[in-house]
């Protein structure tokens, strides 16, 4: 049986964690905010899966879908950490690999695309090797840095990666631009 506390219990941990998310947290039954934010600006996620629903992505389903469920993982009444950042990198992975099949009709590794991006002048040089290094980082979950519990780098990381999925789709759809590899 399912008793109104029970119920509660669950939602306010849900909200918990989706505050989590979005660079909040509740303190003494105050919301603070954990991460810098500049007012009027809306969350990153809600710009990102409007970006790659306007995009001409042919797998943007499939990148909208992972990210939700990097979301979902990390919420989860258990949280998965590691699932919350697979996801999310798969994620950037697969919106880099899916522009060179789309641009190109190949298909192409993580490092491959990435690449290809850069010498076709989509990506420059810094872009490159900061995208790769973020995927890199992020790929590391398992080591997380002192001082940093695992539901923080989990946060961090899956923010990291949305940031950079974010920078491409909307360098996508502002330059709209299709390179001949």
């Amino acid at each position: 049986m399912v008793t109104s506390k029970t119920s509660f219990n669950q939602q306010w941990e849900d909200l918990n964690k989706c505050l989590l998310l979005d660079g909040y947290k509740i303190n003494n039954d105050e919301i603070i905010t954990i991460e810098p934010s500049i007012e009027g600006v809306i969350v990153i996620e809600d710009d990102l899966t409007k970006e790659i629903s306007e995009s001409s992505l042919s797998k943007k389903d499939d990148i909208i879908r992972l990210i939700n469920e990097s979301a979902n993982a990390f919420q989860k009444v258990i949280p998965d950490y590691n699932e919350c950042l697979s996801k999310a990198r798969i994620s950037l992975e697969t919106m880099v690999r899916n522009k060179v099949e789309n641009d190109n009709n190949i298909n192409e590794s993580w490092g491959r695309s990435l690449n290809q991006l850069k010498l076709n002048g989509f990506l420059t040089i810094q872009e490159e090797q900061s995208i790769s290094a973020t995927y890199t980082f992020v790929s590391d979950g398992s080591h997380i840095p002192l001082g940093f519990t695992a539901e923080e780098y989990s946060r961090y990381g899956r923010n990291l990666i949305m940031t950079v999925c974010y920078y491409i789709i909307k360098k996508q759809n502002s330059t709209n631009s299709s390179f001949d590899f």
